[in-house]
């Protein structure tokens, strides 16, 4: 009896122990298979307009440079000014002096005003009528008729004297032109412009009647000047 009853605890025991492991290995099978819901967010972005950037800063900040010409006279060095120079560490540009010694500028030569004034002048005719005074009248309006055809051709800087000689009818023709030239210092181009301004002044007024010649001669000294 004993030995029976002690079977029957014995096999309870067994059926009580299989069960429960059994359970534990159900439970815990279901938990590893069974895994814990994740919550999904969904978040939306807002569409952002691209945002305009102002011309002046689009870029970033700009060193200032000096401009430095092109053409530099060799042999100059250009100096930099220490109060302005900058270390390499702080990633500045030193500030370049460039003296004015070094920059090729032209030279402008300011131009030179020579006044040069030319001046002619025809000595009296030298004649033994020169106490008449219709003579003196007559003769001073040939001078000047011949005086001012001279300003016209005489346009270079030669001086000297060229002593004319030639006569004037009573109807104002002139003839017997010559110059004498052991009288005269001028050069060959100041006689020749001397004896084309004589010829363009004729001819010359008839003679008043006060003055009764036929003819007059004059000798006349013609200077060219430079003032």
């Amino acid at each position: 009896m004993f030995t029976e009853r002690l079977f029957q605890i014995a096999l309870l025991l067994s059926v009580i122990l299989h069960l429960a492991i059994l359970c534990f290995q159900t439970n815990f099978l279901t938990s590893l298979s069974i895994k814990p819901e994740r919550k999904i967010e969904i978040s939306y972005v807002k569409n952002f307009a691209p945002r305009k950037i102002p011309e002046g800063q689009k870029t970033g900040k700009k060193e200032a440079f000096i401009k430095i010409p092109n053409r530099i006279v060799s042999g100059q060095k250009s100096s930099f000014s220490g109060a302005n120079k900058e270390g390499p560490s702080n990633g500045k540009l030193g500030r370049i002096v460039i003296p004015d010694s070094a920059i090729s500028k032209p030279r402008i030569t300011k131009p030179t005003n020579l006044a040069v004034k030319k001046r002619v002048m025809i000595s009296p005719p030298q004649s033994n009528k020169i106490a008449s005074i219709p003579y003196i009248s007559h003769s001073q309006i040939v001078r000047e008729k011949i005086r001012r055809t001279l300003y016209q051709n005489y346009s270079g800087s030669d001086t000297g004297e060229a002593y004319l000689s030639f006569v004037i009818t009573r109807t104002g023709d002139l003839k017997d032109i010559k110059i004498i030239d052991e009288k005269s210092t001028a050069s060959q181009y100041l006689k020749e412009i001397a004896l084309k301004s004589l010829k363009e002044s004729a001819p010359f007024p008839t003679f008043p009647k006060d003055l009764d010649y036929p003819e007059l001669s004059f000798n006349v000294v013609v200077s060219f000047e430079i003032e």
